[in-house]
């Protein structure tokens, strides 16, 4: 193969898999108005990204954040909420 064509032959390749990141990304994109626990407001103090499945370190955020906070987890956003008693 001519070193030209296997040059374009790989620009075209890289565009494609780019391309696929791109839809892909946007694929995973949360919705406009994420979901989050109701009676919640989003984490002062938590850093770095909210993993919904075990993550305990946004709970554990919340709890010394506020003594009205009741808890924490994850939206789906991937940001930390915490959870604070709903008025009755």
């Amino acid at each position: 193969m001519e070193p030209s064509r296997m040059k374009n032959n790989l620009s075209a390749t890289a565009a494609v898999i780019f391309l696929l990141l791109f839809i892909m990304a946007a694929e995973m994109a949360p919705p406009v108005g994420a979901s989050r626990p109701p009676c919640s407001h989003l984490s002062g103090d938590y850093i770095g990204v909210c993993m919904p499945f075990g993550d305990v370190d946004c709970a554990d955020t919340c709890y010394d954040e506020s003594p009205d906070n009741i808890g924490g987890g994850c939206g789906d956003d991937s940001r930390c909420y915490c959870a604070t008693r709903c008025p009755t």
